[in-house]
């Protein structure tokens, strides 16, 4: 015992037993340090993926509102251009079978884009401006049934519906993607 306190007392003995106990001491906060960055990076990883997933869930909606109005609009367009240029009958009535198909795809999707605007989004003037652009749609499908079937109305009445509801969708279109460019931002400060 004496022998091993006269090693640990001497130049040599110090150096070896300050050499293990700060090799042991820096090994232990290295690998604390090493786990709480891993742990700390997997954090990021995974709410990067999450905002990545999210900023892409709200362009694919925007994208899918844009096309449900679009078709609809070309479908109503047809049918009031072709009452305009006296179609033949069976023309016509082809149009208005596909405006039909068109009108059950359109009320489907409604309900769908508005569920995921209510869940993808907070701006609660989003569902307002999509629940106007679906009363003037349906004021259009009135429209487009008097005048095709009735001969009430006018082609341009229609037309003017169009085109208003085309811009009503542009303006929801400007306000969705200024939401998704805000959380862009507050995605680059991440």
């Amino acid at each position: 015992m004496k022998k091993l306190a006269e090693f640990l007392n001497s130049p040599f003995g110090l150096l070896i037993a300050g050499a293990i106990i700060s090799g042991l001491l820096v090994q232990y906060i290295a690998s604390k340090w090493q786990q709480k960055n891993w742990l700390f990076q997997q954090r990021f990883t995974a709410e990067s993926a999450k905002f990545d997933k999210e900023l892409e869930q709200k362009y694919k909606i925007l994208e899918e509102i844009n096309g449900s109005v679009a078709e609809i609009l070309t479908h109503s367009q047809d049918v009031t251009v072709g009452y305009m240029k006296q179609v033949p009958a069976k023309q016509r009535e082809e149009e208005i079978l596909n405006y039909n198909e068109a009108q059950m795809k359109w009320e489907k999707n409604f309900r769908i884009h508005t569920i995921r605007i209510k869940t993808f989004f907070t701006d609660k003037k989003l569902q307002t401006m999509w629940d106007d652009i679906k009363k003037e749609r349906d004021s259009l499908d009135v429209a487009l049934y008097l005048l095709t079937a009735r001969g009430q109305g006018t082609p341009e009445e229609c037309l003017d519906m169009i085109n208003k509801i085309s811009d009503m969708t542009v303006n929801l279109s400007q306000r969705m993607l200024a939401e998704v460019n805000q959380m862009k931002q507050r995605g680059s400060n991440l």
